[in-house]
């Protein structure tokens, strides 16, 4: 069955979404324009992009199909338009989940804490592996090889450690990448993932792109990077995003540290599976990815937002230094 909003448009959604594409307002990043608007009396977020949005369009139907686990769903796709290549989304209001991570965890914060975190990341981790077991078998996972996928994770890190040898803003320095490049590709020996599963990824499952609402149920945003890959890569993002808030302070450290073991046992992976070599190397991709961030992104940041990213990429770097360049 054709999900509905792969289903041809009604003229309600033609007339809005060229509305939307006549704006001139909307937020514009080297990415993607995008921007929240009313259509008879609902808030929905308009997206619109140079490379084809079909691949996030079809996550998002993949998504809505493991519906609600534990309070947490992806966002609603409403209409998917190819020609214009327009995305809508339902609109929701809350609040990023990493802001009320880095909030409510502050040694400053004046309320008392409101949530446990360990519960909450828990049940983020519970629909993530619904959503790794609703592609289990499908057609696009079965096209791809262990080899093709650590190919695609080779090529990754090297276009993002390109971008850090070369960058006068970069975190780490030409030596250390040249030894970062010789640990991945010890780490990219095919023998070593044999037994990890491959389905469709959400990409980017970092703290940032999920909302968590005022009744507590959170919303899973931005599959813009879904792609075919190991399970262990997005479980790897998420794990690694909580642990870097750890390094951020003693209060955060006592009441985020024990979210890293509920993560991985709601997953329903084994605790000791994050000493295994590829959860180390795509740990060292995450890490990689704060560094490239470091070099490309930080003129964008506000004040307060270049001030955590400093203290997140600090907690990677001193990591990366410690565990894999020492």
């Amino acid at each position: 069955m054709t999900p509905r909003a792969f289903q041809p448009l009604d003229a309600r959604w033609v007339d809005e979404i060229a509305a939307f594409l006549a704006d001139k307002s909307p937020t514009r990043n080297p990415r993607s324009v995008t921007a929240m608007r009313t259509v008879d009396g609902g808030l929905y977020h308009f997206k619109h992009a140079r490379i084809s949005l079909a691949d996030e369009a079809r996550a998002l139907a993949l998504a809505a199909s493991v519906g609600e686990v534990s309070g947490v769903r992806s966002i609603t796709l409403e209409v998917f338009d190819p020609r214009a290549n327009v995305l809508v989304t339902e609109g929701e209001r809350g609040e990023s989940l990493f802001n009320s991570l880095w909030n409510e965890s502050s040694r400053l914060a004046l309320a008392p804490q409101r949530r446990h975190w360990p519960e909450v990341l828990g049940r983020l981790a519970a629909w993530l592996a619904a959503f790794h077991r609703a592609s289990d078998g499908s057609d696009a996972c079965r096209r791809h090889s262990p080899e093709d996928c650590l190919e695609r994770l080779r090529l990754s890190f090297r276009s993002k450690l390109a971008i850090v040898r070369e960058s006068r803003a970069a975190p780490l320095s030409r030596s250390e990448v040249d030894r970062i490049l010789d640990y991945v590709e010890g780490g990219l020996d095919p023998d070593l993932w044999r037994g990890e599963a491959i389905c469709q990824l959400h990409g980017d499952l970092v703290p940032v792109n999920q909302l968590l609402l005022a009744d507590g149920s959170i919303r899973v945003l931005d599959f813009g990077d879904s792609v075919v890959g190991f399970a262990l890569e997005d479980l790897v993002r998420l794990w690694s995003g909580v642990w870097e808030l750890t390094q951020c302070g003693r209060r955060r450290a006592r009441l985020l540290r024990p979210a890293l073991s509920r993560i991985l046992a709601d997953y329903s992976r084994s605790p000791r599976s994050s000493d295994s070599r590829p959860f180390m190397l795509l740990r060292v991709w995450n890490a990689v990815t704060q560094a490239c961030v470091a070099c490309t992104n930080r003129s964008t940041f506000d004040l307060s937002t270049a001030l955590i990213h400093r203290r997140l990429t600090r907690a990677a770097m001193s990591w990366l230094r410690r565990e894999v360049l020492s």
